[in-house]
């Protein structure tokens, strides 16, 4: 009973998370806003690192509903799916606390010889680094827990198919896409958004369904 208490509450972890790091990316600024105004740049920030606080214990919760009914797959696409998540949540922090940081006390690292927002700077090189080959493992991750998702006919079928076509546009999606193009934005990472609440909501009543279930069978054998 207490395990599936922490499966659903998980489950709403799930749906805060996603719904959060997708409102992250669409209303992401441009880099430069870090020079204008750091503190904006970081508030924003914030609901990356919250929605990230969310989805991963939520993807936790995901696996653990699954691990019984998936195989290999599963227990694959959830390793693939998780350590790139807790890989963007150390750059989180990092995007939240040490580039304003930067930007106040020490501006000159970020910048071009002629005073303008660079870009392929050191620091953003660096994370760059990181982002792109996590992105890659994330996005192999998220197909194959959508198929595990489709095969374990735990939750719902299409859920799966959504979150396998969903988190690898979510993951790719900053590399290609700017920032300042909403209606694009929308259409890459909204349905990250919705496949995280369609499972979260899944989880949720499938837990409450077990629930019924098991007090309905309680009493017929009473």
């Amino acid at each position: 009973m207490f395990s599936e208490r922490i499966i659903r509450w998980s489950g709403i972890a799930l749906a805060l998370g996603g719904i959060l790091m997708t409102l992250f990316w669409i209303l992401h600024p441009e880099e430069s806003v870090l020079l204008t105004d750091p503190v904006s740049y970081q508030q924003e920030h914030i609901l990356d690192f919250v929605g990230l606080m969310l989805f991963i214990p939520g993807l936790m919760g995901l696996y653990a509903r699954l691990a019984n009914r998936t195989s290999w797959l599963g227990l694959t696409g959830f390793l693939l799916t998780l350590l790139p998540m807790l890989v963007l949540m150390g750059i989180s922090v990092v995007d939240m606390l040490i580039w304003p940081s930067i930007a106040q006390l020490q501006p000159d690292l970020i910048l071009t010889p002629e005073g303008e927002f660079n870009q392929s700077s050191g620091p953003f090189a660096a994370t760059i680094s990181l982002i792109v080959p996590f992105s890659m493992i994330g996005a192999l991750g998220f197909i194959l827990l959508g198929i595990a998702i489709w095969r374990s006919n735990v939750l719902p079928r299409w859920s799966g198919l959504l979150l396998a076509i969903a988190g690898p546009l979510y993951v790719m999606g900053p590399g290609f896409v700017p920032h300042h193009a909403l209606v694009l934005n929308l259409l890459v990472y909204g349905p990250f958004a919705l496949a995280s609440f369609l499972l979260g909501f899944a989880m949720l009543n499938r837990s409450e369904s077990e629930k019924t279930s098991i007090l309905i069978h309680v009493k017929h054998t009473a």
